[in-house]
């Protein structure tokens, strides 16, 4: 009776702690290709497993948080693409405007390269996004290591292959995840 009653008080103290770090402001910085990245997988990954699970949850919540991250992206797009625009000899900006009043501009050959050459730098860089992880503290137990890539940091917990002594992703793509990998990945960040 009362190893029932310790086990019931940690079990609490373990959900009330995780709620806690949960709330702490842990902010990721990263680019707008990881994030994208995590966009896509984690919406197939919805799909194909619609049931109720912590890591469902997590990836919804983190998907929320993305929502502004790709409105800033949207605007910051199109700052490089009026700055790099084409200009007339009045020194005004060329573009057409479609039937539902999308403005499309007009580039030259050095603009359109210079404009796809700072896009590209943008969307890369680890330095341009913030977002805020929710690590999941449970794994479903089907979980196969083609999602650990595009999921790492935003809400597994991030680690070398080394760590966990389990080679490549690449290498297994269809293996699930051992034991000790679920621990170690549903983890907070120290």
């Amino acid at each position: 009776m009362e190893n029932i009653i310790h086990q019931s008080m940690v079990r609490r103290w373990w959900s009330a702690l995780v709620k806690i770090i949960n709330q702490i402001d842990y902010r990721m910085k990263t680019s707008y290709k990881r994030i994208i990245e995590f966009s896509r997988a984690s919406g197939d990954y919805l799909k194909k497993f619609p049931k109720e699970t912590k890591l469902k949850y997590a990836l919804e919540k983190v998907r929320e948080r993305c929502e502004p991250l790709f409105n800033t992206y949207n605007k910051k797009l199109s700052e490089i693409d009026l700055k790099h625009a084409k200009e007339d000899t009045d020194g005004c900006v060329l573009f057409t405007e479609s039937s539902l009043g999308v403005r499309t501009y007009k580039f030259s050959k050095e603009g359109l390269v210079a404009k796809d050459a700072e896009i590209e730098e943008y969307f890369t860089d680890p330095e341009n996004a913030e977002i805020e992880p929710f690590i999941c503290t449970s794994l479903p137990k089907d979980l196969h290591e083609s999602w650990l890539t595009p999921f790492e940091g935003f809400v597994l917990q991030s680690l070398s292959k080394e760590d966990v002594g389990l080679g490549s992703v690449e290498q297994t793509p269809t293996r699930p995840i051992s034991k000790a990998k679920v621990k170690a990945l549903s983890q907070k960040p120290v």
